[in-house]
């Protein structure tokens, strides 16, 4: 049985079928099979009986040759070439991935989305409020994977079978540091937006995937789906009005002297190289206060 996902992520080498068999998708699965198949191929919808020929002459081919293709095969197709290509013990069935999200380095998050057997498990999501005072993706990184892994051992919970870093070398060895830090031995790989290379720890060029490798696809669903976590969450602490930086704990320090500050220190400890004066100064607000947000830098 054939459905639009196994050929959207290129499980199926369409040019090897002679006789498609969906399973109600039908139009989408159509949308998608233009200029994929040979020219000699009928599709049939098994839950209406429409047949679609896309070719003029060769129908006849239904009665004589048939090939079939279940979901249970397509995924296994996925987690055996996850396997061959990240060089792992054995297929993955579980992996977690993760993404960091920031608004002008004032509320920074982070997401974790898992994928079993090649499905979203989104009861098993989670998104994280970062404790950072500056734009510093790999501290983020460093901190959420740090954080999620603690609590997994603690409570005594299934670990995943592959970890997937949104992200380059940078974020790969900040996730590195903190499962070294916990004593966990995982598997993990980085995932780069821009030309959409895999790095594996240990290595120092980047692994070159096939652009319609299935493994390859699966992988950037999951980063898509942990950036489409993020952002959700970021933009609802947003519109709830409830990002709030530690800086305003401060009495006398509002909303806009925290704009101030990201804005004039991209790194926020710089303030403490500053007299209590300057920094009154740059950021319009009296010395004391000024004393005040130097104190917790």
């Amino acid at each position: 049985m054939v459905n639009s996902e196994f050929i959207k992520y290129g499980a199926v080498n369409l040019e090897d079928l002679s006789v498609i068999h969906l399973n109600g998708d039908f139009d989408s699965v159509l949308n998608l099979l233009q200029g994929q198949v040979t020219s000699d191929c009928t599709l049939i919808n098994d839950k209406t009986g429409q047949i679609s020929s896309l070719c003029n002459e060769k129908g006849f081919i239904l009665c004589n040759f048939e090939i079939m293709f279940d979901q249970n095969r397509w995924l296994i197709i996925i987690k055996n070439e996850l396997k061959d290509i990240l060089n792992l013990n054995k297929p993955p069935r579980l992996i977690e991935a993760f993404d960091i999200s920031h608004l002008g380095g004032t509320d920074t998050v982070a997401s974790m989305v898992v994928f079993k057997d090649g499905r979203p498990l989104k009861s098993a999501y989670r998104k994280y409020n970062i404790n950072v005072d500056k734009i510093d993706d790999f501290e983020s990184m460093r901190e959420v994977v740090f954080r999620r892994y603690k609590r997994q051992l603690e409570e005594k919970n299934v670990l995943p079978d592959l970890i997937l870093i949104d992200g380059g070398k940078g974020q790969l060895s900040a996730a590195l540091e903190s499962l070294n830090e916990l004593k966990v031995n995982l598997p993990i790989v980085a995932l780069a937006k821009r030309l959409e290379e895999l790095f594996l720890p240990g290595q120092s060029e980047s692994l070159r995937v096939a652009k319609n490798s299935p493994a390859l696809n699966i992988l950037k669903q999951l980063r898509d789906e942990a950036h489409r976590f993020a952002i959700t969450f970021q933009r609802q602490k947003r519109t709830k009005g409830i990002a709030k930086s530690k800086f305003e704990d401060i009495p006398g320090v509002g909303k806009k002297t925290v704009e101030k500050i990201y804005k004039r220190f991209q790194n926020t400890d710089d303030m403490k190289d500053l007299s209590d004066k300057a920094l009154s100064y740059k950021l319009g607000v009296s010395q004391k206060i000024a004393r005040e947000i130097k104190k917790i830098v």
